[in-house]
């Protein structure tokens, strides 16, 4: 018997589902807050939340939301 290995979805290497740190893809139905005064979104409203079989690590997540690329951080 294998054991199976979850891979992060953005950088390839091993990641534990289970734990508190880890990042589950999620796919739903979002309705956007207004603006604000200040000319900033509020929050959104995520409904029907499917989760999806892709996990990654939190460092990974905030790479990505910088639009740092696992791909870019090898040049560096």
């Amino acid at each position: 018997m294998t054991d199976l290995v979850i891979r992060c979805a953005l950088c390839g290497e091993p990641v534990d589902p289970l734990s508190q740190w880890t990042w589950q893809r999620v796919t739903g139905w979002q309705r956007m807050a207004g603006v604000r005064a200040s000319g900033k979104y509020g929050g959104s409203d995520i409904r029907l939340r499917e989760p999806l079989q892709e996990w990654a690590h939190p460092h990974c997540v905030a790479r990505a939301k910088s639009g740092v690329s696992p791909q870019q951080e090898a040049l560096v």
